[in-house]
């Protein structure tokens, strides 16, 4: 086994994977949804640099794979080895294929399934609706030779198909059916709605509020109850002067609970931090019962109790139940949380591929059938999940930018795609297909940079076989009228 993977004339030490697949190990610890995906990236990139698998630094990097086959690509510019556009099957295949388990190659069965008069018609029909999403350029390459096929254009289409065929096995060729068009025309969005759901169902999120909320329901009871036991002992300034049975009765229940708390709840990190006032509170008080208390531990309880009745005040007075009360509608009121759901299930009719035509739909105060004890009746959602919505709402470039949704150059470089894709289809005269040039567009848009030396380019789009059969069909004579 060698130590480096081949590299045009140099070489690639694994240094760098190994410290990404570091990166991402520690990231899975954490809870990160997204972790394990990038683990499994990883450990492959690594892989392939101790093996020499992949040729990192060409165009080509994978072995008996055209350079039009759209490669995962990770961080870098390293190639996992594996194709976007094959892996296992996904649901709308599973669903074309139906219950039959005697395929022995479902992709090469469903590549030719669309090439039958049937399937060529429901492509031919998808072409004039625009019902259809192309996720990676390779899934556009049927719709170019169903459009082909039905305008003259036999003979490019059978030169084309030739030149796919022998992928037929791996590569998805046919496009993600859609319920909708996806819309053309010069507005954009920074997100389209299914980051926007992302975005809103994040983890950490979620758990900052029932950490709120545990903060609030479990562990504030506690804190107040442990100072008032302290307080109740004191007598003439003296910590523990006052210990008859009824209060040490009363004490150590309040300690058994803290235990149980701290077994039970985790969320709140502060509660278990050994230097944490309560933390260092309920342990001294502990040790007290338990009669282990050290000669030190009198002077440093009173100095902690004193510090947390300079700050909230002593036991039942009415600053401290202010705060309290304060603390409850924090949590009992319309919270982040809640909002984030009501506004998930409202995004649920908008195509999740797509940008939302006008956030004030979704963003709606609460009606009557949407309300709870949290979300009452026309309340707004917050300012901070409205921020979200807006980096999915449809709108001119201008206005974007001019709104703080695109807030750089490079921002702007993500949307430009969408702006381009139109520009790009300018010169072909008939509309479904200059509508399925802006989607292969859009989608080559996406691919990632390769990791490349030796003054070699990137892969161009007029290098995929099924554009450049587009590409002989633009003109450049159309009228205002017909490129507006």
């Amino acid at each position: 086994m060698s130590n480096h993977s081949k590299i045009g004339k140099g070489s690639v030490n694994p240094g760098y994977a190994r410290d990404q697949l570091a990166k991402a190990l520690t990231a899975v610890e954490t809870g990160d949804p997204g972790a394990r995906d990038r683990v499994r990236k990883w450990q492959q990139v690594f892989a392939a640099i101790l093996d020499g698998s992949l040729e990192y630094g060409s165009r080509a990097p994978i072995a008996n794979v055209p350079v039009w086959a759209t490669p995962e690509v990770v961080t870098g510019g390293f190639v996992t080895g594996n194709l976007l556009a094959a892996g296992r099957l996904q649901a709308h295949e599973q669903s074309r294929l139906g219950d039959d388990h005697s395929v022995t190659t479902p992709r090469t069965a469903l590549n030719a399934g669309y090439l039958s008069e049937a399937g060529l018609a429901e492509l031919s029909q998808m072409l004039q609706s625009g019902h259809y999403r192309i996720n990676v350029p390779e899934e556009g390459a049927l719709l170019v030779i169903a459009w082909l096929s039905a305008n003259d254009g036999v003979d490019a289409a059978c030169q084309l198909l030739t030149e796919l065929a022998p992928y037929f096995d791996k590569l998805r060729f046919y496009p993600l059916p859609a319920d909708t068009a996806q819309h053309e025309g010069s507005q954009v969005c920074r997100w389209n709605t299914r980051q926007v759901v992302d975005s809103l169902e994040g983890r950490r999120r979620i758990q900052q509020i029932e950490a709120q909320r545990e903060s609030v329901l479990v562990w504030a009871p506690l804190m107040d109850r442990l100072v008032e036991a302290l307080w109740q002992s004191r007598e003439g300034g003296v910590l523990f002067a006052r210990t008859e049975d009824a209060w040490r009765a009363t004490a150590t229940g309040l300690i058994n609970d803290i235990e149980r708390a701290k077994a039970q709840h985790r969320l709140c990190k502060k509660p278990h931090k050994s230097k944490a006032n309560f933390a260092q509170l309920s342990s001294l008080l502990g040790q007290y019962l338990a009669g282990t208390l050290p000669d030190s531990g009198q002077a440093r309880a009173a100095e902690l109790l004193q510090r947390c009745i300079a700050r909230r005040g002593e036991p039942g007075c009415s600053g401290l139940e202010q705060i309290r009360k304060a603390q409850q509608e924090q949590i009992t009121g319309a919270v982040f949380y809640d909002f984030a759901r009501l506004l998930i299930g409202r995004l649920s009719v908008v195509a999740s591929d797509d940008g939302i035509d006008n956030i004030s739909t979704i963003a709606g105060p609460v009606q009557p059938e949407e309300a709870s004890a949290r979300m009452p009746i026309h309340s707004g959602v917050p300012e901070t999940l409205l921020r979200v919505l807006r980096r999915g709402e449809r709108n001119p470039v201008g206005k974007l930018v001019e709104s703080g949704v695109i807030p750089s150059a490079d921002t702007l470089a993500e949307v430009l795609p969408q702006l381009t894709a139109e520009i790009r289809a300018t010169g072909i005269r008939h509309e479904n297909l200059r509508y399925l040039y802006s989607a292969i567009y859009r989608a080559f848009r996406q691919r990632r940079s390769l990791l490349l030396l030796d003054l070699e380019s990137q892969v161009r789009i007029n290098e995929l076989p099924w554009v450049r059969a587009i590409e002989s069909l633009r003109q450049n004579d159309l009228s205002a009228e017909e490129t507006s």
